[in-house]
């Protein structure tokens, strides 16, 4: 995250390409690359610092050596570049005009300005569904066209692959530091035009090549900046985002500010452990900035506060909790709709799971359920379709995310550390396959038992052990108090698995995980699913007796139950396998 453990993308910074002579390269960037390269210099991890000050210095190399430009290509741009007079042809020629007026955008030409040049698709798409696009617009240039992958297919996976900070991380570090007595504040930075901090080396300018007919006229241009498309490019950027969070390290600790810092890409959070060290780390920053050179959106810019909006999530330091904003979990909720629908865009689709990516977090154990969005929107993809008909599984995981969503709680931080050890109530279940389903718990003081109803006994169509233990996990999470986290100890390997992926190839099996994961949303029941062997440990065998309903054997094995009461299960669960039934029965 600071570049401490970096490694450098194979192939990064060679020498040059072979071939024609390069477009010389012109300072653009207001980076003060000098200054960035001696602040690198203690750096520990030494290739990384060298990498960074180079790209710095002489503009970072894409990684695509392997790419053919023997031949100079023209290829055609996508259809929001083709019609100037939409509001998507008008938002690319702004975005032409603002980048060549910054320096950033090198031209226009009338002929190719290099014998390899390249020139590949361009297109603007809105930057933010609730925004116009002539207000604000994403431009991206298409570097995977052709058959052959284009560009980015040219470049190492390994100078594409990036992992990224996750909110559970920062929230974990404050967590810590609330359990030791601090108050906690924070403040959130974003870099302005993010990638177009960096420039391109001059051996791969004739590679960012963008071609455009405007007023009948040809217009060549080379993109002298890194920018959205790049298969390369986010590593590329994260490498300079380390070496500035490596620096506000340094700075912050040399100023007195007790801070944690994260980033992914060009957001960057600040987690202190109050406001004076937060107040000093902002104070830091803002001294780097100008002394580097870094711009920064100041229409974003808060003062240290302890509830505030990163990556989509609220996140409160004073409550210990997480949320979605009002505005993007009503604009989830209307892009859940219409996947229950079953049809939509296939955009549409796209930015709903967007959403969900970083949404997700705030209901971990619904995250899982997005990947039949994902698989839906796959297949349009791949046959090149505009709408997505989604399949009836999809549609059903959609209708719990959306009900998960549309309570509007917020997640207790504890919540993203749950292990079988810290949980509220810890329970073992099991299964018999004719008798019934039942279980204890010791810190509970309770043992439950239900006999299985008609058509939900070994041998009956559609049964097996993994989903019969899946009901005992419905029934606790059902009646548990609301509010709790539940551990629930089983021995079967199939309904811990289908419980962490919430997905399974059994179509009865996915209606009840939906009923479990529903109650868990709806009664903010924190779960984990947890295996222990089924003859070595007394939990399991204990959980066996009470699944055929021998509470008495069950004292008799483990002592400390005999204060517990007996739970009355059976409407319950009666209730529950009857519903995932009919669920699953062809409607005539």
């Amino acid at each position: 995250m600071n570049g401490e453990r970096w490694s450098p993308p194979p192939c990064a910074q060679p020498d040059g390409r072979r071939g024609a002579a390069p477009l010389p390269f012109e300072r653009t960037s207001p980076l003060r690359a000098k200054r960035l390269g001696k602040l690198l210099e203690r750096h520990p991890n030494r290739p990384f610092a060298r990498y960074v000050s180079d790209v710095g210095l002489r503009g970072a190399h894409l990684g695509a050596h392997s790419f053919d430009d023997s031949k100079p290509t023209i290829r055609p741009n996508l259809p929001s570049a083709q019609d100037h007079d939409s509001p998507e042809g008008r938002a690319l020629l702004k975005w032409l005009d603002t980048e060549r007026k910054a320096g950033r955008l090198r031209g226009p030409w009338e002929k190719p300005p290099h014998p390899n040049f390249q020139s590949w698709p361009i297109g603007a798409i809105k930057k933010r569904s609730y925004i116009p696009i002539e207000v604000k617009a994403r431009v991206i240039t298409h570097y995977s066209a052709g058959k052959d992958g284009g560009l980015n297919a040219a470049i190492p996976h390994e100078a594409k692959t990036l992992q990224y900070m996750t909110i559970a991380q920062a929230v974990a570090a404050a967590a810590e530091w609330r359990a030791a007595g601090a108050h906690v504040y924070a403040f959130k930075v974003d870099l302005k035009d993010a990638f177009r901090i960096l420039q391109v080396a001059a051996e791969c300018l004739h590679l960012q090549g963008i071609h455009i007919r405007r007023n009948g006229k040809d217009e060549f241009y080379v993109d002298g900046h890194l920018g959205f498309g790049t298969g390369s490019g986010p590593r590329i950027f994260d490498s300079f985002a380390s070496a500035i969070h490596w620096i506000l390290e340094q700075r912050c600790r040399s100023g007195g500010a007790s801070i944690r810092l994260f980033h992914l890409l060009d957001d960057f959070l600040f987690v202190a452990w109050s406001r004076v060290d937060a107040l000093r780390a902002q104070a830091a920053k803002d001294a780097l900035f100008i002394e580097l050179g870094i711009p920064e959106q100041l229409e974003k810019r808060c003062s240290p506060t302890r509830r505030l909006e990163f990556l989509g999530v609220m996140v409160d330091f004073a409550q210990a909790t997480l949320g979605l904003p009002g505005d993007k979990r009503d604009r989830l909720m209307a892009s859940l709709a219409k996947c229950v629908e079953g049809r939509c865009l296939l955009k549409e689709l796209e930015s709903t799971t967007g959403l969900l990516t970083f949404a997700g977090v705030t209901i971990p154990l619904h995250r899982p359920l997005v990947s039949s969005l994902y698989a839906g929107q796959a297949i349009a993809r791949r046959k090149g379709f505009r709408h997505v008909r989604l399949s009836a599984e999809a549609r059903a995981d959609a209708k719990v995310l959306r009900d998960a969503i549309g309570l509007g709680t917020e997640l207790p931080w504890e919540a993203l550390a749950l292990t079988p050890y810290n949980t509220d109530l810890t329970y073992a279940v099991d299964a018999s396959g004719a008798d019934g389903c039942g279980g204890f718990s010791l810190d509970h003081g309770r043992m439950f038992h239900s006999p299985w109803p008609k058509g939900w006994r070994q041998g009956d169509a559609y049964m097996s052990t993994g989903l019969q233990e899946l009901v005992a996990v419905a029934y606790l999470v059902e009646t548990i108090p609301a509010g709790s986290s539940l551990c629930v100890w089983t021995d079967s390997m199939v309904a811990k698995g289908a419980v962490g992926k919430a997905r399974s190839p059994v179509p009865i099996v996915n209606a009840l995980l939906r009923r479990l994961l529903g109650a868990c949303g709806r009664r903010r029941v924190g779960l984990v699913v947890a295996w222990h062997g089924r003859e070595s440990s007394m939990s399991a065998i204990v959980a066996d007796l009470c699944s055929h309903g021998r509470f008495q054997e069950a004292v008799s094995a483990l002592p400390q139950l005999s204060a517990a009461s007996v739970a009355p299960a059976s409407s319950t669960v009666t209730q529950i396998c009857t519903t995932v039934l009919s669920d699953t029965q062809p409607k005539p």
